[in-house]
């Protein structure tokens, strides 16, 4: 695969919170949540995978921002992403 843009980052909202991506396989055509994952020989494009989100002690909607570049200078929008409150057990 020749990359024209090596160095692609997901921004959770903040500066602070920029993480790596990295290219993965995929169909060109989204799926639903029911649908069942494409096969290998399906999967004939490329798509961003964000590394883990940062960890975020709150829960709120945030803008998701994505680079390929890597400066979020090529980045004019934003989708939204939730976070929900970490899971606690106090007894089992």
């Amino acid at each position: 695969m020749n990359l024209i843009h090596p160095n692609p980052k997901c921004k959770f909202g903040r500066n602070d919170m920029i993480v790596s991506a990295t290219y993965v396989s995929c169909s060109a055509a989204p799926i639903g949540p029911s649908d069942k994952e494409a096969r290998k020989g399906e999967k004939n494009d490329w798509c961003l995978q964000c590394s883990d989100a940062p960890p975020n002690n709150d829960a709120e909607i945030i803008n998701l921002s994505i680079s390929l570049t890597g400066t979020f200078e090529d980045s004019n929008d934003s989708e939204p992403y939730r976070y929900y409150l970490p899971t606690t057990i106090y007894a089992m």
